[in-house]
Order: C-alpha cells, then sequence, then structure tokens
C-alpha cells in the first residue's frame, strides 16, 4: 500500500522510518519530508524527489500485506467466491448478488470493486457483521439465524501459498535488514492467515511488529494509530511521510490525496531508503 517515514530516537537527531500500503494511506499531520510527486518505479528521478539531509536515516518501514506484498485479487477472490457459495448453499440463491455487492465483490471479473470495497479495508470482524446485516436486510434471516448462519459457513482467508507482488520480496527484507532497517507489516486481515503468509514468503523472521486486523489495539486505516504504535513499540519519534504503491487495489487518484510519492510496487523501497 504505502511507505511511512517515521522520525526515529537515538543518536541520529532525525532518523526515518516508512510505511506501505497500497490504499487508505494513514492521515498523518507531520508527513512533510518527502516531495509531493508520482513517478515510475524505474525512473531515474528518484534521488531528486527524495532527498533526506545527511543527518537523517531511515529506521523503519511498515508494510501493508495484501496488495503490497501479497496478489490481493489473487488471495481474496477464491475467499469471496467460497464464502458467497456456502452461504447460497444455506441461506438460497437469492442472497447470492446481495453478498457479493455487499463484499464489495464483483463476482463476474472475479475481483474486488476499488479501494472502497469493504474486502479492500475493512477487518474480518466487520466484514462479518457486515454479512449479518445482509442476511437480515436483504435475506429476511431473524438476527439470530443470521448469527449462526454466519458462524457456519464463515471462514477466514488462511491461503498458506501466496503470490507475491515482487520476485524479491525475500531479498528485499534481507536487504533493509542488512541495512539495519527494522521492518514491520500492518494489515486489515486476521493474524493467523498474516502469520501464514508471512512464513510463505519467507518473511516471518525478519518481520520486527506486525498488527492485524482482529487484534484488539488494532484502529483501521487511514487513522494513524496503528503507525504510532509501531513508532512506540520499535523506538521511533513520528513519521515523516508516506510512499503509495499501484500493485494493490487503489489506483493513483486513491493514492493522491495522503501519499507523498507514487510508485508502482516495493521494487522501489530501496532506492528510497538508501
Amino acid at each position: 500500500m504505502s511507505l511511512i517515514k517515521s522520525i526515529a530516537t537515538g543518536a541520529i537527531a532525525h532518523s526515518k522510518g516508512l510505511v506501505v500500503p497500497s490504499l487508505r494511506p494513514p492521515l498523518l499531520q507531520n508527513a512533510s519530508s518527502i516531495s509531493r510527486a508520482s513517478y515510475s518505479a524505474m525512473s531515474p528521478m528518484v534521488e531528486t524527489m527524495v532527498a533526506p539531509s545527511q543527518t537523517q536515516k531511515v529506521k523503519l518501514v511498515i508494510f501493508d500485506k495484501d496488495g503490497t506484498l501479497i496478489s490481493f485479487d489473487a488471495t481474496w477472490s477464491k475467499w469471496a467466491d467460497d464464502l458467497i457459495s456456502r452461504f447460497v448453499s444455506k441461506c438460497g440463491e437469492q442472497l447470492r448478488t446481495p453478498l457479493a455487492d455487499t463484499l464489495g465483490y464483483d463476482m463476474e471479473l472475479r475481483k474486488v470493486r476499488g479501494e472502497k470495497s469493504l474486502m479492500a479495508w475493512a477487518a474480518q470482524p466487520l466484514i462479518r457483521k457486515a454479512v449479518e446485516a445482509c442476511l437480515t436486510e436483504q435475506g429476511g434471516m431473524k438476527e439470530g439465524d443470521a448469527r449462526e448462519a454466519v458462524r457456519e459457513c464463515w471462514a477466514e482467508c488462511e491461503e498458506g501459498e501466496v503470490s507475491p507482488i515482487s520476485r524479491c520480496t525475500k531479498t528485499l527484507f534481507q536487504t533493509l535488514h542488512r541495512m539495519g532497517i527494522m521492518t514491520g507489516v500492518c494489515t486489515s486481515d486476521a493474524r493467523r492467515p498474516t502469520e501464514l503468509n508471512l512464513r510463505s514468503l519467507g518473511i516471518s523472521s525478519m518481520v520486527h511488529h506486525s498488527i492485524c486486523g482482529d487484534d484488539s489495539f488494532n484502529v483501521p486505516k487511514p487513522a494513524p494509530d496503528n503507525a504510532w504504535n509501531f513508532c512506540k513499540k520499535l523506538g521511533t519519534a513520528g513519521v515523516a511521510g508516506s510512499i503509495g504503491v499501484l500493485s494493490g487495489v487503489g489506483t493513483e487518484e486513491d493514492l493522491r490525496g495522503n501519499a507523498d510519492v507514487i510508485v508502482e510496487s516495493v521494487d522501489s523501497v530501496i532506492e528510497l531508503v538508501r
């Protein structure tokens, strides 16, 4: 999703960190260290757009998961298809379209319908509540029956094997580790599938901290609370900027409002933190 540069404590007075989402960058009042602009991931203009002073050093990179590290549609389309099929089997064909609309899922294209789709940003507990409401309001079910149907039909998206956005994800994390830069993962997905995904990518041992959608202290994006949680946990003093990536469901227009720089994918991260 995007990168957030955070001001770190320590010997370097203004060391920074980065956060990487593909939609809904955190709303950060002091994120102004990176020039606001967009560019191709391979553009030679990177050096002119990102010019930290010699006293600044990136200390932390916080990544989103779906759409940033792994393909959103490859991961979630099958989950949505299977979930809808289970509800239709139990509750009736008439709920197929309302359920897809509730999720924000295009059944014909097998894709999420943009960054405002519930699937794109909401944590699993919120999606469950929305599905319950769909069953009662559009399926005519009693509240208790709707809750029971959700309990029976629900399943977390626990795809062990994932489709990485970059072929060099593990190398990226290894390089950041060698550079002395901490990494984190912040996602609306639940913790168990997130941990499975990180293991599949081969990077779980290199992630210093993570916040997932079912954590009790999670505050969904675009609230900045999770970013501040990372800063406090890992000893950085604040956040200096946000970098959006176009590999997820968010478009350049979606990202432009809050991202300081927009790139094609996480392949540009190393260029931005050197």
